[in-house]
C-alpha cells in the first residue's frame, strides 16, 4: 500500500532520535533529535515534534531493560534501568495516551536493529541473525524467522560470562559491571576499555589502533560471537555501536573467532558472517522498521 508513513523513535539514554519515513524505513522525510532528560520533559519535547507530523504507526526502540510481555501489567515500561528518573517508566502508555488508536510497536534498541538487518541489511535470505552493539554497554538482539526473540524478558547476552583474557588476569583487571564484574560488558564496553587504560572514556579516540588493548577487546567480542554461534546458531552476526568503528577491530575479531571456535562449526567467510551494519543510523531506521511492522 503506497503512501504509508512511519514514525520511529530511538530512545537513547543521552538523546532520542525521531523520524518520519514514507513507504520504506529507509525513505526518511523528516527527522530531529532531542536530549534525554526527565520522562516528563522528554515526552513533551517528543510529542511537540510528532504533533507537527503525520504518520500511520509508531515504532519505539528503547534502551532497557524493558517489559515486552503484552500480558504483563507493566508491558511497555522501561523497568530496572540504572538511568536516573527512568526506572518503571510507562513508555507505551504515554504514547497511547497522546496518540489513541495509532498502532505502536515497542522493542529493545538491539532487537529492533536485528529485525532491520534481517529485512534490509543485504544479507540474503537469512532466518536467524544477531545484532551486537558495543558502546557505553554491550547489548545483543536476536531475530529468528523474522521475529525478535522474547521469553522471560529479552536477550541480555552482553552480560554473559566468558574467559578472562590472559593480560587482564596478569594485570588483575576484574571488570566494571556493577552486577557481574567481569561479564562481556564489564570487560569490553567503552567504560571498561577506558578503566583498563586509566583514562576518561572521551579520551579513547586518542588511543592508537596499534595499542594492544584492541586485541583484548577483540578477545571478548570474539567470545560473544562464538557463544552466540553455539547457542542461537545465527546465519549472520552484525556488530554496531561506537567501539567497532575502530580500524582493524573486525580483523582481530575474525581471527580470534576462528581460533576459539577451532573448526567446530563451519561458518560462511568471516567478512560475511561477522560484519558491520550497512546503515550509519541503524537504531533510528530500525525504529521505523518497527513502525512498518505494526501495520498489516
Amino acid at each position: 500500500m503506497a503512501g504509508r508513513k512511519f514514525a520511529g523513535i530511538e530512545l537513547g539514554g543521552t538523546t532520542w532520535a525521531l523520524a518520519i519515513a514514507q513507504d520504506s524505513p529507509l525513505n526518511i522525510v523528516a527527522r530531529t533529535r532531542i536530549q534525554t532528560t526527565t520522562p516528563a520533559e522528554t515526552f513533551a519535547l517528543a510529542f511537540a515534534w510528532l504533533d507537527t507530523q503525520s504518520f500511520d504507526a509508531i515504532g519505539i526502540a528503547s534502551f532497557g531493560p524493558v517489559d515486552l510481555n503484552p500480558a504483563s501489567a507493566t508491558y511497555g515500561f522501561i523497568t530496572s534501568t540504572p538511568k536516573p528518573h527512568w526506572g518503571n517508566t510507562d513508555v507505551v502508555g504515554a504514547f497511547k495516551k497522546q496518540y489513541p488508536g495509532v498502532p505502536i510497536n515497542f522493542e529493545t534498541d538491539v532487537n529492533a536493529p536485528a529485525l532491520f538487518e534481517s529485512a534490509f541489511g543485504g544479507h540474503g535470505d537469512v532466518s536467524s541473525l544477531c545484532y551486537i552493539t558495543v558502546g557505553t554497554g554491550i547489548g545483543v538482539g536476536v531475530c529468528v524467522e523474522g521475529k525478535a526473540v522474547h521469553g522471560l524478558m529479552h536477550p541480555e547476552a552482553g552480560h554473559m560470562h566468558i574467559p578472562i583474557a590472559e593480560e587482564d588476569l596478569a594485570a588483575g583487571f576484574k571488570g566494571i559491571c556493577p552486577f557481574h564484574g567481569s561479564c562481556a560488558e564489564g570487560m569490553a564496553a567503552a567504560g571498561a576499555i577506558a578503566a583498563r587504560l586509566s583514562i576518561e572514556r572521551q579520551a579513547l579516540q586518542s588511543i592508537p589502533d596499534s595499542d594492544p588493548v584492541w586485541d583484548t577487546v577483540a578477545h571478548y567480542l570474539a567470545h560473544v560471537c562464538v557463544n552466540l554461534a553455539l547457542t542461537v546458531s545465527p546465519q549472520v552476526i552484525v556488530i554496531g555501536g561506537g567501539v567497532p568503528k575502530r580500524n582493524g577491530l573486525f580483523d582481530k575479531i575474525h581471527a580470534k573467532f576462528l581460533k576459539f571456535m577451532n573448526g567446530y562449526v563451519k561458518t560462511p567467510p568471516m567478512t560475511e558472517f561477522i560484519r558491520p551494519s550497512i546503515h550509519e543510523d541503524v537504531g533510528l531506521v530500525s525504529s521505523l522498521e518497527l513502525s512498518r511492522l505494526a501495520l498489516p
